[in-house]
């Protein structure tokens, strides 16, 4: 008994010395905060917005183009996570005549929670470039951007006025020139913010307008067949009418040329970009009669280039 009693005083004296000392490291590590003034949160947003206004850029701008991952801003008690170039900014629902229902502005806040420094062009831009070639290359989709920046100022608007009808987004038609039906994902966003930050401006070599080559010989061919109602002339038909501006032949039926009657709004193929397929992205600027030898060029390209696309009818 005695053996046991010496063995159960000598626990009980190391124990509490365990716990002696644990309580003043927690009392020094309190003292030693208490000495550190706190540093105040950086702001997120710049106040409450304007009933019935757009919200501006907030002060803290990001830069115009991350070279690493985006990390959403710091929230209290939780850790910042990286934006992959996939994450998709809206989610947004489409009308039955293709008009996006939810507002710019409920889109813009939407963008914002992933990305707080979006503009409204930026946000326009980006869903131009998801629409119109969701899956292009960098290069591909700030050319897109690009080309309709050209436009827009040409018409001395906005690209957010450009684009929309009416204050909404939605598929391209008689109202938009382009489409912005679809819900961008990040990389779309650091395409036009490439562009309209002036990094990328100009890539399209002054085009103002574009189209996919391959996808309208395969939506022609759809056409041909009675797959699709709405009307998908050859691409070689397009090429030809605006390079040399030529109008529809009246009472021929869709598609055929009147190339007795030639205009002077002629456009010319702006040549090969660096990470630019031009059988995807065929891109045109203004030019003069004098540049008939970039139709030719043009054509030429794509006939050697796409598989099954030279023709024998107008349409």
């Amino acid at each position: 008994m005695g053996k046991l009693a010496k063995t159960l005083a000598l626990g009980g004296a190391l124990g509490l010395g365990y716990l002696l000392a644990t309580r003043r490291q927690a009392e020094a590590g309190t003292n030693r905060s208490s000495g550190t003034p706190k540093q105040p949160s950086e702001p997120t947003s710049s106040g409450p917005t304007p009933s019935g206004s757009l919200p501006g850029r907030p002060p803290s701008s990001w830069p115009a183009w991350p070279v690493g991952p985006i990390v959403t801003p710091a929230v209290p008690g939780l850790r910042p996570q990286p934006i992959k170039e996939r994450q998709r900014l809206n989610q947004s629902s489409v009308t039955r005549d293709g008009t996006v229902r939810e507002s710019p502005n409920e889109l813009l806040k939407q963008a914002r929670r992933f990305e707080p420094a979006i503009t409204l062009d930026e946000l326009t831009g980006a869903r131009l470039a998801a629409s119109e070639f969701f899956g292009g290359t960098f290069s591909e989709l700030c050319c897109i951007v690009d080309s309709e920046l050209n436009r827009a100022k040409r018409r001395k608007k906005s690209l957010f006025r450009s684009l929309t009808f009416r204050g909404t987004f939605g598929q391209q038609g008689s109202e938009r020139r382009a489409s912005t039906r679809r819900d961008p994902q990040m990389r779309h966003l650091v395409a036009a913010r490439a562009v309209l930050s002036g990094q990328k401006r100009g890539i399209a070599r002054g085009a103002i307008q574009f189209f996919n080559p391959t996808v309208q010989l395969a939506m022609h061919q759809r056409w041909l067949n009675g797959n699709v109602k709405r009307r998908h002339c050859h691409p070689l038909v397009i090429l030809e009418r605006w390079c040399l501006d030529l109008p529809w032949a009246k009472g021929k039926g869709p598609c055929v040329l009147d190339r007795q009657r030639p205009g002077t709004r002629v456009l010319r193929w702006v040549g090969d970009i660096p990470g630019v397929d031009p059988t995807q992205l065929l891109l045109f600027a203004p030019g003069t009669r004098k540049y008939r030898s970039f139709y030719k060029a043009a054509r030429n390209m794509l006939e050697k280039r796409i598989p099954g696309i030279s023709r024998t009818t107008d349409t």
